[in-house]
């Protein structure tokens, strides 16, 4: 009886091993992209490692709480970004309008 009981467990074993997918025998803890959020999400790179950029930048890096950065590049930039939509949002304005007129 004990041996018909080990071989039902090992010929369940053998057939658990032959038909699950390889991403079904991943074990927690092997490789880097299975330690969850923390790892993915820490930096581009890693996310873009363990195919979680777009999990990331919809669900993770949204709720991120980073200091403020007021040095001076960091100011220089974000007058530049200002200033280029400002122009965009101008010349949209500006398009719109002569669309306008050109159909009216």
């Amino acid at each position: 009886m004990r041996i018909l009981v080990v071989l039902m467990a090992v010929a369940a074993a053998a057939a658990a091993t032959t038909t699950s997918s390889p991403q079904q025998r991943r074990i927690v803890g092997r490789g880097k992209c299975t330690y969850g959020p923390s790892y993915w999400c820490h930096d581009l790179r890693q996310a873009a490692e363990c195919g979680a950029a777009k999990h990331c930048a919809n669900n993770y890096w949204p709720a991120m709480r980073l200091p403020p950065d007021n040095d001076d590049v960091c100011t220089i930039c974000k007058n530049m970004v200002k200033q280029a939509r400002d122009v965009l949002n101008s010349n949209q304005t500006l398009v719109s309008n002569s669309i306008h007129v050109l159909l009216s």
